[in-house]
């Protein structure tokens, strides 16, 4: 049985090293395959999802939104939050789940972080700002702001879970209890520009859903403030699909050993 991970580029994912080790832990003989994917090709890559030996793949930048329109069904997760990076070939059917809502959700937990009542910022507006932005909305944040270069996209993520949306990263991170990064910045060596972290209360939790460390985690461990990378996420998200996929318990413990070794 074969699994895919479709997205642009994917020089850096850690999802094949995690799966296959999974897989091999539950004596499964399947594959985990990189597919690279140019967003004029994903249509064609969603069809060759229904072949019989497939079942199913992990959806990354920038194709989580595009995703829903090409399959039979979404999981209300998906629907609400407008993203999925997981889909199931089920019979003949295609159905799109969003695990990264959820996986989010848990890799907070490992650090004991609640979001009730916290002053929360998100940066982003795409994918996984949508599944961060649910999680927070849904544990009782408050207040949650969007920071986003796009205002429309930004409006659009405010609208849908009733929060603010700003491109002013001053009046967004004065006084708040937890900043998550959720856009691609990072992920090849770049960096914020001057990213006023000082202006955040000193009990901060700063989260870079990009997952290795990045000048981000780096500035904000520079300034005393608690961090958190994107694997624990990656990891969550990765047990969620594995289960989606075989009906059977994730063995956490190796996909997080296995996702450790490769990054």
């Amino acid at each position: 049985m074969l699994v895919r991970i479709l997205g642009w580029p994917l020089e850096s994912t850690l999802s094949p090293a995690i799966h296959a080790a999974a897989f091999r832990a539950c004596d499964f003989p399947w594959e985990y395959a990189a597919r690279p994917t140019p967003p004029d090709m994903l249509r064609q890559e969603i069809a060759r999802l229904r072949d019989a030996d497939c079942r199913g793949a992990n959806i990354t930048i920038p194709h989580k939104e595009a995703v829903l329109g090409l399959v039979d069904d979404v999981d209300a997760s998906a629907r609400e939050i407008g993203a999925a990076n997981c889909v199931v070939h089920e019979g003949r059917k295609l159905i799109a789940y969003n695990t990264d809502a959820e996986g989010f959700a848990r890799a907070l937990a490992e650090v004991e972080f609640d979001p009730h009542d916290k002053h929360a910022v998100i940066l982003g507006a795409g994918g996984a700002a949508r599944a961060v932005a649910r999680v927070l909305a849904r544990a009782g944040a408050d207040p949650i702001t969007v920071v986003n270069r796009s205002a429309p996209r930004a409006d659009a993520i405010a609208a849908l879970f009733g929060i603010t949306a700003t491109m002013n990263f001053d009046a967004a991170l004065r006084g708040a209890e937890l900043v998550v990064n959720a856009t691609p910045i990072g992920w090849k060596g770049d960096a914020f520009d001057a990213l006023p972290l000082e202006l955040l209360s000193r009990s901060a939790l700063v989260v870079d859903l990009v997952y290795r460390s990045t000048a981000l985690i780096e500035m904000a461990r520079a300034g005393g403030l608690r961090t958190q990378d994107g694997l624990p996420m990656l990891v969550h998200q990765a047990a969620l699909s594995f289960e989606l996929w075989t009906k059977r318990a994730a063995p956490l413990e190796v996909m997080r050993e296995a996702a450790l070794a490769a990054r």
